[in-house]
């Protein structure tokens, strides 16, 4: 049992700033606060003890009805895909492909906390019902993008509660891409870089995607990005936004990098300085 009363809490690590590699916990045992929480290096019970049992190794060729290979690619056509998608989603070469609609109404708390593969590509399907609430950074469907390719996606009928870097497909984009993607519902992050598309984007670029909804936060919020230092294209929001300092509709703070061709409709409502329709703060050209 993990038990804590304040924030930052894991199966495996609370807060990690330094390197973990080939390190896991059972999210169907470790109770945590009293609950089953996925966090950083969770494995569901059956991936888990497979990993275990193979030497504290995973291969992928192992789960081929779930990530069923088709060329370069693993499809994925059910939840439980998603849930195994955790054994691998560090694999640098590997390339994930939604092949239908997937429902996580069953699965609350579900997310992929670091992804680092090299793609995923949703195919014009849709995820609906991704709920999760939890005291801790990076927060999304993806929580930690690490360099990889997000297109193609679109979340439904969300509502995500997170503390910093809290959005509703990504919550750190550190490199990579999002390409035409959406994100509809409620993003709602205690503390700063909340996004209802992405909170806080490093570097990399974000493509012909928009996002509705309600997004809550306190500093940095953004109806589609909290922070961006990339390059936002195309982008549009229709979120209602509510945040303190640097709030904007479309992104909270802009920082050293451009916003070309973006719109953003929806009510802003920010109590302390910087609060922009477009942007709350802008260092850059748009």
């Amino acid at each position: 049992n993990v038990n804590g009363t304040g924030k930052y809490f894991g199966g495996l690590v609370g807060k990690n700033e330094g390197y973990l590699s080939n390190s896991h916990y059972n999210i169907d045992n470790v109770v945590i606060n009293g609950g089953s929480h996925v966090t950083i290096g969770g494995l569901f019970n059956d991936q888990y003890e497979n990993w275990l049992s193979g030497g504290l190794s995973l291969f992928i060729s192992d789960y081929s009805q779930s990530l069923i290979p088709d060329g370069n690619y693993y499809e994925i056509s059910s939840v439980q895909g998603l849930k195994d998608l955790l054994g691998f989603a560090d694999v640098r070469d590997y390339r994930f492909r939604l092949t239908t609609d997937l429902d996580l109404f069953d699965v609350f708390g579900f997310f992929i906390p670091y992804f680092a593969a090299a793609e995923f590509d949703g195919s014009n399907h849709a995820i609906s019902n991704l709920h999760i609430n939890i005291s801790n950074d990076h927060i999304a469907l993806f929580g930690y993008i690490d360099g990889g390719d997000i297109k193609n996606l679109g979340l439904v009928d969300i509502d995500v509660t997170g503390l910093e870097n809290v959005g509703g497909l990504v919550g750190y984009l550190s490199g990579g891409s999002v390409t035409n993607c959406h994100a509809t519902g409620t993003v709602n992050g205690t503390e700063n870089h909340v996004g209802g598309l992405v909170g806080y984007m490093s570097d990399g670029s974000m493509i012909d995607c928009f996002a509705s909804g309600d997004v809550i936060g306190r500093n940095m919020v953004g109806g589609l990005a909290g922070f961006n230092h990339g390059n936002i294209s195309h982008c549009y929001s229709i979120c209602d936004v509510a945040g303190i300092n640097h709030v904007g509709g479309l992104v909270g703070r802009n920082s050293g990098d451009s916003v070309i061709r973006c719109q953003s409709r929806g009510a802003v409502n920010g109590t302390g300085s910087h609060v922009g329709g477009l942007l709350g703060y802008n260092l850059s050209l748009i």
